[in-house]
């Protein structure tokens, strides 16, 4: 019988693995010994983000390690279905429900994720003042960048860049050694 449980158990991962695995592959190319994560969409941590696609995740090899230059510091990118204009409204509010939902503000009322988004050469850059509850226990400023790209008519790309770190910190040119490897690649 717990054998047969098992097997069940192994056959149905298995074929999670390999739908979610091919379907959702990265996009993304990073060294080596950043971590790396992908998460579809409706995220379970921020349902209020209302698009359809997927979260690929690059984090520096030290971004949990609070002592760390690194800490915090992360890219991802949103391979969604364009819907409506992607608006500095409309991230800033994404943003805000984004680190709502993962830092788990509400059950434990907390102030609410608060982000300042300004247009920049590149798209947005910003700062977002965000409870961190995994490793500090405290408020952090956020500062981040965002660059959202159109594939073409259904699709787009929408790159963040996060770190605590002030913008001319060497941890940004890290960020940027992690290259979109899609056709509609932003650099």
């Amino acid at each position: 019988m717990i054998k047969m449980y098992k097997i069940r158990i192994l056959v149905v991962a298995l074929i999670t693995l390999t739908t979610y695995g091919q379907e959702h592959k990265t996009i993304l190319e990073a060294p080596t010994d950043w971590k790396s994560e992908i998460i579809l969409f409706p995220l379970s941590f921020a349902p209020g983000i209302d698009l359809t696609g997927y979260e690929d995740l690059r984090f520096t090899p030290n971004w949990n390690k609070p002592n760390s230059s690194e800490f915090w510091s992360y890219m991802f990118v949103w391979y969604v279905d364009k819907d409506e204009a992607m608006s500095k409204d409309r991230l800033t509010m994404f943003i805000n429900r984004y680190y709502d939902g993962l830092m788990n503000i509400k059950s434990q009322n907390l102030e609410p994720t608060d982000t300042t988004l300004e247009v920049s050469d590149h798209g947005y850059a910003g700062v977002a003042r965000v409870y961190d509850n995994f490793f500090t226990k405290s408020y952090m400023n956020f500062n981040i960048t965002i660059t959202v790209v159109d594939c073409n008519a259904t699709k787009q790309l929408i790159r963040f860049h996060i770190s605590p770190k002030p913008f001319e910190d060497e941890v940004w040119s890290r960020l940027q050694e992690v290259k979109i490897i899609l056709a509609c690649n932003p650099e």
